[in-house]
């Protein structure tokens, strides 16, 4: 059992002057006739009692993982019992059911991502009404092919689990020298102080502390806080990396590294600002490597802590001194993260609101504070996009949870219309796309604009899709095809920026394994839903492209090929299906210079006898002028058209239409030829369509 001791009370820790802790109050407060408030706190269990508990959770830790590679569930009396010293509910920092440990695995089945492509290959699957038994080389018989691809994709994405790492033979372990850890620390600081705002993040924060655990973070002698473990291997992860590329196996090493050091995070009694931060960090590198199970309970983690600590009540009351308002501030940046990641659970990920936002609860951080009151524009831009974004998506997702299906008239969808109108006059306002272009802006700057607004134009396509109108014609209206068709575009332009000397492409790999998701499912629908081809066909190549860029990437990230499969999968099917449509359309809408060319191919019909005969034309013009489609010509003499496929008329082919119908009544071939003389000796006339005929 946990021990309770009594602080000093509030009154006299905050004026640093001794407490006697009497009862009711204590002396100070009696002398100054002051409220006197005491708080209770939880003493750390004995090293015995700790030792019992982290061994609780590794027992925990294993039966889960041989139930998930062994893929059958435990009957309800083999379930092991929870720890004694499980989170109490109020501080729960994961929902009710789910297990209390990071190493819990979702099956692929379970993402975002597998259950669109679902009700893309659903949607694909309502269009192509072509038996099964199609016969091999037709095109519907490629459509099938298409349709085995993407089913095989679906099923390999299902299988993916989030793996632990334990047991797996060959594994690399996390061999990191001190120095090249430092450098690493030294990456991520630089990076984390570019995130959504620069120098806004981190403010307040004294991170350079990791520097120093490179040193004894793996020391049996130096007890190292569990947070601050988890920051340090998010460092590591992010530093590696940048250093090694992608695909290293270090980096991979690192992100087990923090899932290993979790349980003992879960388990510290304590909890401090650093770890509201670690969590939200940590929520980000868990969707970075596809984990979005793990990041949805870590942002739980981050919104239970921003509870706990009061901050979703921040400004219910005014500071009482600068120095509490610049504590404030500090949290401010961190709420309004954790405001951000919870807009995108429940726009993209289906997910209920972990975190509610009110104007008069928490303000919006401000770049001004004591020794920093000349803000920088790159910390200015990005600061306004970001805060106005967010309380323009934040109120329209709280509109849309006040409103109930039945209640949807077109004052919700003027809503929405004003939504979307307002989020692209605020990039445009600001002229984010051409800052995020500029050669003048540093590349790091340049991915940090594209980054807002892609996340602008990736809102608009969510909230849209939230939103359609029942029993719509066309799903997929022109905003949302605009903002999926720019999302797409973006990402095939930072695919084509040069990094800066020694640097990876960091960000753009931040880009390609999370927006292209957001985008193109509306563009597969709007192909689906075309009448003419020609309508979608740029659609086609752009993600033809994108699936290009995915392959590239899952090359040397061999967890996003999965991922990269589905959308290189749906390609395929979306660019059979067009091909289809383009060989129908040729058939249903005819020229008629192809049709008499087909026609003339296959033979010409026998013409009755009552209809034989000669009935020449008189054209408008001359004989040899332009011919409309009624004119027999057309009908008789299929050769006219043979030879121009551009519609103009041929007196070549007239003539020598002419000469054949002639030929087949039995006329004298030398009445038609000139050379010929007048004693009746007439020269040999080759058969008509040989090659001397054509010469």
């Amino acid at each position: 059992m946990m021990n309770v001791s009594k602080l000093a009370c509030l009154r006299c820790k905050h004026k640093k002057i001794k407490c006697d802790r009497g009862q009711p109050k204590c002396h100070q407060c009696v002398t100054a006739i002051a409220d006197c408030t005491y708080v209770e706190r939880r003493q750390r269990p004995r090293l015995g009692e700790a030792k019992v508990e982290v061994r609780n959770l590794n027992r925990r830790v294993e039966f889960l993982e041989k139930q998930l590679q062994s893929g059958d569930q435990a009957p309800p009396h083999a379930s092991p019992s929870p720890p004694s010293s499980e989170v109490p509910p109020s501080v729960r920092i994961f929902p009710p059911g789910s297990p209390n440990t990071s190493f819990a695995a979702e099956d692929g089945r379970d993402t975002w991502i597998y259950r669109m492509a679902t009700d893309a290959k659903r949607n694909f699957a309502k269009v192509n009404t072509q038996s099964l038994n199609t016969p091999a080389d037709t095109p519907d018989s490629h459509i099938d092919n298409a349709m085995s691809a993407l089913d095989a994709a679906l099923e390999d994405l299902g299988k993916l689990r989030v793996r632990s790492g334990e047991g797996v033979p060959n594994r690399t372990s996390l061999k990191v020298s001190p120095d090249e850890a430092r450098r690493c620390v030294d990456i991520f600081l630089e990076l984390i102080d570019s995130m959504v705002v620069p120098a806004l993040f981190t403010r307040g924060l004294d991170l350079h502390i990791l520097r120093s655990l490179a040193d004894i973070v793996e020391s049996p002698y130096v007890a190292v806080d569990p947070g601050l473990r988890v920051l340090y291997y998010n460092a590591l992860f992010y530093g590696l990396r940048h250093m090694h590329g992608q695909g290293t196996p270090l980096a991979w090493a690192a992100y087990l590294k923090i899932l290993e050091t979790v349980p003992s995070w879960l388990s510290s009694p304590t909890k401090t600002n650093l770890d509201g931060h670690t969590a939200a960090l940590t929520c980000w590198t868990a969707i970075n490597n596809l984990d979005y199970h793990l990041s949805w309970k870590f942002h739980c983690m981050s919104c239970q802590f921003l509870r706990m600590k009061g901050t979703d009540l921040l400004d219910s009351t005014p500071a009482k001194t600068q120095e509490e308002e610049n504590k404030r501030n500090m949290l401010r940046g961190l709420y309004w993260e954790v405001l951000q990641t919870d807009l995108l659970f429940r726009v993209f990920y289906d997910k209920p609101p972990a975190i509610k936002w009110s104007p008069d609860k928490v303000k919006a951080p401000s770049l001004f504070s004591p020794g920093h009151f000349r803000p920088r524009k790159n910390q200015v831009i990005p600061l306004v996009i970001w805060i106005q974004l967010t309380i323009l998506t934040v109120e329209m997702v709280d509109f849309l949870d006040s409103v109930t299906q039945e209640e949807r008239g077109e004052g919700f969808y003027d809503r929405v219309d004003r939504f979307c109108l307002e989020t692209e006059e605020l990039l445009k306002e600001w002229d984010l796309e051409i800052l995020m272009k500029s050669e003048n802006e540093s590349i790091k700057m340049r991915f940090l604009y594209g980054d807002h607004v892609m996340n602008a134009y990736a809102m608009i396509v969510g909230i849209r899709r939230l939103t359609r109108r029942p029993n719509s014609e066309r799903p997929v209206d022109e905003v949302t095809l605009r903002a999926a068709r720019k999302v797409n575009n973006l990402i095939l332009y930072f695919n084509n920026v040069v990094p800066e000397p020694g640097a990876q492409k960091f960000e753009f790999v931040q880009f390609i394994r999370f927006y292209p998701f957001c985008a193109v499912f509306s563009l597969y629908e709007h192909i689906l839903m075309c009448n003419d081809p020609e309508e979608c066909e740029n659609d086609i190549t752009l993600l033809e492209n994108i699936g290009i860029a995915m392959q590239q990437a899952s090359t040397v990230q061999a967890d996003f090929e999965p991922f990269s499969n589905i959308i290189r999968a749906l390609n395929k099917l979306a660019k059979t299906m067009q091909d289809e449509r383009q060989r129908t359309k040729s058939h249903t809408n005819i020229n008629p210079q192809t049709f008499m060319l087909e026609y003339q191919q296959l033979g010409e019909p026998e013409v009755p006898r009552q209809q034989q005969g000669i009935n020449l034309p008189q054209p408008a013009n001359s004989i040899f002028g332009p011919t409309n489609d009624n004119d027999s010509r057309l009908r008789y003499f299929p050769d006219l058209f043979v030879s121009n496929m551009d519609g103009d008329f041929q007196p070549l082919g007239f003539v020598r239409a002419v000469e054949n119908d002639f030929f087949g009544r039995n006329w004298h071939e030398g009445w038609w030829d000139m050379d010929g003389d007048l004693s009746g000796r007439l020269p040999v006339v080759p058969e008509y369509g040989g090659p001397e005929a054509d010469n």
